[in-house]
């Protein structure tokens, strides 16, 4: 089901006014879809100014593909909120 205005108001104020929001999508347009909810629990790592890698602090290493040393630095970095579609 599709979240409504009032609901990411109401998840948004749990989140720090500075956090960075990270988009699902891309901006060419080629495709929408209705928000699911919001990921506050994820770093994101900049490959290029248009283009990252979002990953889950709720995981582990071993889920992410990442050795212990770099998850645990990984960690340590800035949360980022995801906004996640449901498509």
């Amino acid at each position: 089901m599709a979240m409504k205005v009032k609901e990411l108001r109401e998840t948004l104020k749990n989140y720090p006014d500075e956090m960075e929001v990270i988009v699902q999508s891309d901006s060419e347009g080629n495709s929408y879809s209705p928000l699911y909810c919001v990921d506050g629990n994820a770093v994101y790592i900049a490959r290029e100014p248009w283009y990252g890698d979002v990953f889950s602090t709720d995981s582990s290493a071993e889920d992410e593909c990442v050795d212990e040393e770099e998850w645990d630095e990984m960690l340590r970095m800035p949360r980022s909120l995801i906004l996640v579609p449901v498509n």
